[in-house]
């Protein structure tokens, strides 16, 4: 495990180019802006200054406050545990946003340590080895149901083809075997295994910290984000998701950066 933290965990390269980054976002699955600004109008412009002309659409900003987005804020508790590592926007389904970003205004000091995972170069590890190579195959062909409740239906394997042509590796606490599964217990069980997989990776994988005027961009159909808990008050970022050229295409209606916010 340990080894596939290593070949499969990402650490973001930082500059201030926006083309640098643009650039390493899409080769290696995530890169830090530096000099982004701390306000709601450096968010509203961050991805069309980042993805220049392959952006297509962008939501609306949401701030994340204590660990929660929009009014939601995290008991002390629950801002203690880790985030395990996940993926955005699956109230949207198929169409749900390939790039997202993290604007630092005020970070928590000396905890709260993000982490991320590149799916797609696990998978292609777990299929070069015997024992891995049952579990990426069910993960690119075996139909699940990856809906999230009260969001659009989606079903299709984890690594889900998108009407662009791209895949979408997506991972959400509400994928289940599909109804009419032939074999739903053996669905499940693959399921179960991945799951274990990717925190078994996030555990180990390196951590880093945004400073205030920072941005993440993340490649939300590639790479898996979390975070470790925190215990300094007052910690407070912008989301903004963002859908490119190669997108599985845009969501009808006005777009924001919070699942809340679709299933409303």
């Amino acid at each position: 495990m340990v080894q596939l933290a290593a070949q499969c965990a990402v650490v973001p390269t930082a500059s201030a180019d926006p083309d640098a980054v643009r650039a390493a976002l899409f080769q290696d699955g995530a890169a830090v802006l530096r000099d982004a600004g701390r306000d709601q109008n450096a968010a509203v412009t961050l991805a069309a200054r980042v993805l220049g002309e392959r952006l297509v659409a962008a939501g609306r900003p949401i701030e994340v406050t204590d660990g929660g987005g929009r009014d939601r804020r995290l008991t002390a508790d629950a801002a203690r545990r880790m985030l395990p590592l996940h993926t955005d926007g699956f109230a949207y389904g198929a169409q749900a946003p390939d790039v997202f970003f993290l604007l630092c205004v005020r970070p928590s000091a000396g905890d709260g340590g993000s982490f991320l995972v590149d799916q797609r170069a696990l998978l292609d590890t777990l299929a070069a080895e015997p024992d891995g190579a049952e579990l990426a195959r069910f993960a690119r062909t075996h139909v699940v149901d990856q809906s999230e409740p009260g969001g659009v239906p989606t079903l299709g394997p984890l690594a889900l083809p998108l009407p662009s042509g791209q895949q979408a590796i997506r991972r959400s606490i509400d994928v289940r075997p599909a109804d009419g599964d032939p074999d739903p217990a053996y669905a499940a069980r693959m399921l179960t295994l991945w799951q274990g997989i990717l925190d078994a990776v996030g555990a180990l994988a390196p951590r880093f910290a945004l400073a205030a005027g920072e941005a993440l961009a993340v490649d939300n159909a590639r790479v898996a984000h979390g975070r470790d808990g925190y215990t300094t008050p007052g910690r407070l970022l912008w989301r903004c998701w963002a859908w490119t050229d190669r997108a599985g295409g845009v969501p009808d209606g006005e777009l924001w950066s919070d699942t809340r916010m679709v299933l409303s």
